[in-house]
């Protein structure tokens, strides 16, 4: 759990909420305001975790408290079949995608910015800080089949966004402004990092879109290759030739459609990397023989 996250219940409904430490150094608040309340921002493609209220904080005039509704982790509880990851990456698609058609970047559109609001996916809650369980105390976690229910999924910290003027083609970032989870992008390698070259942050966020999803197959093990090639797409290793985001959505959802229902309900299996050999093994298979594992 980040420290500079807490979450709260309001005491006018009962509604859960997280509430973070925002510095005013960055452009999270003015982002976070932009997106969610301006009037171009309101629309079923905004993806954009809704900035409730800003709270001050005493004696402390750079910082503010900003006021969210309290979401999960994009990818637990484990996905249960395919067709739940391609809906979670379909709606990933579209949140930063229509942050581009505004001419906005994320800069770390990866795996701990991406969640999702789990209230029919974990119907009696989950403990903030320890999601595995209803109150903290125990490994008592209940939840439902994302394909069961309707789950909608969020895109969060926008310390690193920025909106640019013109062609998104056209957009330069320079490398010291450069914060990402995920630093394996071409443009990011050490040879560049240290010449200070340039890069397209609109083409990064696409990239990370995508190493996010080989990550996601990684877990599943072989059971998501289909699903590779479009990927590639996204990791193209020269920046000019990953398919942006809207031309991304055409080529997902005609995957998507090729697909049989059965190949979309496939039941999944989660593996994880042993700590031990190196080696992927099922839960089941880690629960057993009490395995330690890595993520």
């Amino acid at each position: 759990m980040k420290t500079n996250v807490l979450d709260a219940i309001r005491t006018d409904d009962g509604f859960a909420v997280a509430l973070k430490r925002v510095s005013l150094a960055t452009p999270e608040l003015s982002m976070l305001r932009f997106l969610s309340w301006h009037p171009d921002t309101q629309s079923h493609l905004n993806h954009t975790a809704t900035l409730l209220h800003v709270l001050p904080v005493p004696d402390d005039p750079e910082v503010v408290i900003a006021v969210m509704p309290k979401l999960r982790d994009f990818a637990t509880p484990t996905f249960h079949c395919r067709r739940e990851v391609l809906e979670c990456l379909r709606q990933i698609i579209e949140g930063v995608g229509f942050m581009h058609s505004l001419n906005i970047c994320h800069g770390d559109a990866c795996t701990f910015n991406f969640m999702m609001d789990a209230t029919e996916v974990c119907p009696r809650g989950f403990h903030f800080a320890y999601p595995q369980s209803i109150d903290g105390t125990a490994d008592d976690l209940v939840s439902t089949p994302r394909c069961q229910c309707q789950v909608q999924y969020y895109i969060i910290d926008f310390e690193t966004s920025q909106q640019f003027i013109g062609h998104r083609d056209d957009a330069l970032r320079q490398i010291f402004d450069t914060r990402c989870q995920i630093r394996k992008a071409p443009e990011l390698s050490e040879e560049k990092v240290n010449s200070e070259v340039p890069y397209n942050p609109f083409r990064l966020d696409v990239y990370n879109i995508g190493a996010t999803f080989e990550k996601i197959c990684d877990d599943y093990h072989e059971q998501l290759d289909d699903l590779r090639p479009f990927l590639d797409r996204l990791t193209a290793k020269e920046p000019s030739q990953r398919v942006m985001l809207e031309d991304a959505m055409i080529e997902l959802l005609a995957f998507i459609a090729s697909r049989s229902e059965e190949w979309l309900d496939f039941p999944l299996k989660f593996f994880y990397l042993s700590r031990i050999d190196g080696r992927r093994y099922s839960s089941a298979f880690m629960a057993l023989t009490n395995m330690p594992e890595s993520h």
